[in-house]
């Protein structure tokens, strides 16, 4: 009477633990080999409704992942297309500042020709770090103005700065 129940539960448990969690072992005895088989069939139950959850994750994971993706090709792609329609305004009229600086100018002029040909160097080295990937976790590649070493951020301030200098005609 002990040694078919007891054969039943081994089955059971062995094709439970080989993966068939749909698997149920007959629990209807009423003594500890119940309560076991009772156990056995909770423990299926919970590894059942954690598998399901886990193939829910799984596909939301792989879902948010594509977004991911899809969204990284779009800045990509608006990255270059932005980078492409400021840096062809950009090269005439640093290729213009470069024919200015070539002319007869007085002191003042050629200060201000050189800042102009500067800063447009800068903003390109920016949009060269924000096309080349470089920016990244909110630092960009150095860039070299007058010597001095400073961010292509601090480049775009330039401009600001420039104010100092006397606007002569």
């Amino acid at each position: 009477v002990l040694f078919a129940p007891l054969a039943q539960l081994q089955r059971g448990a062995e094709r439970i633990g080989q993966g068939h969690l749909d698997h149920t072992i007959d629990s209807s005895w009423r003594n500890e080999i119940g309560q076991v088989a009772a156990s056995f069939n909770e423990m299926a139950a919970h590894l059942r409704k954690r598998d399901r959850a886990l193939a829910e994750h799984t596909t939301a994971l792989a879902a948010a992942h594509e977004r991911a993706l899809q969204a990284s090709r779009l800045k990509s792609e608006f990255l270059a297309t932005m980078s492409h329609e400021i840096r062809t305004p950009l090269n005439a009229i640093l290729g213009f500042t470069e024919l200015l600086a070539n002319s007869p100018l007085n002191e003042a002029q050629t200060r201000h020709v050189a800042v102009i040909r500067d800063t447009g160097q800068l903003l390109l080295t920016l949009l060269d770090d924000i096309s080349g990937g470089t920016v990244d976790g909110g630092t960009v590649s150095s860039a070299v103005w007058d010597g001095k070493d400073v961010t292509s951020f601090e480049a775009l301030q330039m401009p600001f700065l420039i104010s100092n200098y006397a606007i002569e005609a």
